[in-house]
């Protein structure tokens, strides 16, 4: 294209034109013979030419055209530069904010457990001192429960149960009598024998302190031993009616320790028991009240040891 005929497609537009081509792509401006020294040349990849026309005194053809020329390049390069620095800089903080939740929930997950570490001891000590409030309630039964403890401890170890076992059947013995504190004075203390309406209030002990415990944050191996102590080996106990191997294992050996420190112990209705007679009683009951093997365990213990030292 030559100079004139460039200027006569600027008028014929009557506009200016707007020309960025690409590197090595045939220009517009190129004329097949060799170009003018006025013919614009081959523009690169980053530069823009702005053409606008030139008339003089109204004439229909532009006398010439300002050429308007702007390299993109230098900003191509820092928006470059940009470009990577953001995408070096953004995994970083990503990977800083990842590390930070993950602090962060190290830190509350720690807090929480901490929290629920100290809850079941929180729980165990309110029911402790309830169990403590229901013996110091009558000083006949004065610690009856940690005496019922030692025994079920010695009983548990000459057994072979496992430690966590152990420790489950200690607390059971602890709370086993809870539900006596929804029992009346006149019947939890009276000097004598209960009348069918005050037997059968007394019975619902094991019912009330297994509704006290249901809730808490202890194994159901502690719940259901608290709840079935009163079971009898024939099926004539209570609340269930449980008979045999129906009653749990942990209930088993806490009947046989509980009912021995009842019958050593004194009572309003009558003075404490020899612990000759107190074993012949379990013996005699065995299979009846108490599982046998159990009674047979617990008086070949009770022969070998000194109990009072043992509930001291």
């Amino acid at each position: 294209m030559s100079r004139e005929g460039y200027l006569r497609y600027l008028s014929f537009h009557e506009k200016q034109v707007w020309i960025n081509p690409t590197v090595n792509e045939p220009s517009a401006f190129t004329s097949p013979i060799k170009p003018t020294a006025s013919a614009p040349e081959i523009a690169q990849s980053g530069v823009v030419r702005l053409f606008v026309p030139v008339k003089i005194n109204d004439s229909a053809v532009a006398a010439g055209a300002f050429e308007v020329f702007y390299d993109f390049r230098p900003m191509e390069s820092r928006l470059a530069h940009i470009h990577r620095t953001v995408w070096a800089v953004a995994p970083s903080g990503f990977f800083v904010l990842c590390f930070g939740m993950l602090a962060l929930v190290q830190v509350t997950s720690r807090t929480w457990l901490r929290h629920d570490e100290n809850l079941p001891a929180t729980h165990l000590g309110t029911f402790r001192a309830l169990a403590s409030a229901v013996d110091a309630r009558d000083s006949h039964t004065a610690d009856h429960s940690s005496r019922v403890a030692a025994y079920v401890l010695a009983m548990a170890r000459r057994l072979g149960l496992s430690p966590e076992a152990i420790t489950e059947l200690e607390l059971a013995a602890r709370l086993h009598d809870i539900g006596k504190i929804g029992v009346p004075d006149n019947v939890l203390m009276k000097p004598g024998p209960l009348t069918p309406s005050q037997w059968e209030l007394m019975r619902q002990h094991a019912l009330v302190g297994s509704s006290i415990l249901h809730s808490a944050p202890l194994s159901q191996a502690i719940k259901n031993a608290v709840r079935h102590v009163h079971e009898w080996w024939d099926g004539r106990g209570y609340p269930d009616n449980l008979k045999g191997e129906q009653i749990p294992l942990f209930a088993r050996i806490l009947a046989v320790a509980d009912a021995f420190e009842a019958m050593t112990s004194d009572r309003p209705y009558r003075s404490a028991l020899s612990s000759d007679v107190a074993l012949a009683e379990l013996h005699r009951m065995r299979g009846v009240q108490f599982d046998p093997e159990i009674v047979d365990a617990f008086c070949a213990w009770a022969k070998t040891v000194n109990l009072p030292e043992i509930v001291d």
